[in-house]
């Protein structure tokens, strides 16, 4: 008779940071023709936002609310770990063998985001997302066709994050269980004959329970004062849209600095207005809300 029992965690910290240019690439009704239309000084006067006579080599395009730079960050906290138990049994006679196993393992993946609850202790994170509309730019593959020169022609400075103006955090904690139980069975029988023969059979069985989960929450940056139709204060405001474009969640903080409840340092529900006490190096701030709160240190 023999046991098996094993354990393992592991811990990985996922970090993910892209630059994209995009443009209009799918005619519409609003705009039929993907190429732009230009006059005789070389001004976009209607059209798409595709500079006419591109190349294979040689494609522009001209600024327009369709012509953006998307910034996207995104870092998580992904930790798992496994138990597992496998006992076996082996009974040998002269004439007869009979080998049965049974396995039993269970294994977790979390995946930690805004650290409400972690598995694994750390700063809460998330994804970001940076959009810059009314940039141009050309591509240009003439000299390396597997490393073009890409050069912005129009547009405020994309590389300068001051001009970005539309700011989205995403939060998706997510969970994955899964319990696996194995049986086998195996029966080897000699048979009392002149010439050497056997008859071997058996059984085995497999079990499979996945668990998921996630929890996604995601934050819109309405302008300094939450109110994109008011002039700029100088404390920045972020709200959480629900389906019906209410607001589930609204906070006043610079880049969601760590709010902690009075009543709950980690989580609170159903808190009309939860005080946030201030941390080291910190603001006091206030949020409304009817939900976890889910927040991102600077």
């Amino acid at each position: 008779m023999t046991l098996n029992t094993s354990y393992n965690f592991f811990h990985e910290i996922n970090d993910t940071r892209s630059h994209a240019l995009a443009t209009g690439g799918v005619a519409s009704a609003a705009v039929p023709n993907l190429l732009a239309t230009v006059d005789a000084s070389g001004n976009r006067t209607g059209g798409g936002f595709i500079r006419p006579g591109y190349t294979d080599t040689f494609t522009q395009t001209q600024a327009g609310p369709q012509s953006t730079s998307i910034l996207t960050l995104t870092s998580n906290d992904k930790s798992g770990r496994t138990y597992l138990v496998s006992p076996r049994v082996r009974h040998r006679w002269d004439t007869m063998l009979i080998d049965y196993s049974l396995s039993w393992s269970n294994s977790a993946t979390y995946y930690d985001v805004s650290h409400n609850n972690e598995k694994y202790g750390s700063k809460p994170k998330g994804t970001i997302n940076y959009r810059l509309a009314n940039v141009g730019w050309s591509v240009d593959r003439s000299q390396d066709r597997i490393w073009p020169t890409i050069r912005q022609t129009e547009g405020p400075d994309l590389n300068n994050l001051n001009n970005y103006g539309t700011l989205l955090l995403t939060q998706n904690d997510q969970r994955g269980f899964d319990t696996v139980i194995n049986g086998k069975l195996d029966l080897k029988k000699i048979l009392p004959v002149r010439i050497p023969m056997y008859v071997k059979t058996g059984f085995s069985y497999q079990h499979q329970y996945r668990k998921l989960w996630q929890d996604p929450r995601r934050y819109n940056y309405t302008g300094a004062d939450g109110d994109a139709e008011q002039p700029e204060s100088e404390t920045p405001v972020f709200k959480q849209l629900g389906p019906d474009g209410g607001v589930l969640l609204q906070a006043a903080g610079h880049d969601f600095d760590r709010c902690v409840p009075e009543e709950n340092p980690r989580l609170h529900r159903d808190e009309q207005q939860p005080v946030c006490r201030r941390g080291p190096g910190q603001r006091v701030r206030r949020a409304i809300r009817r939900l976890p709160y889910h927040h991102v240190d600077q």
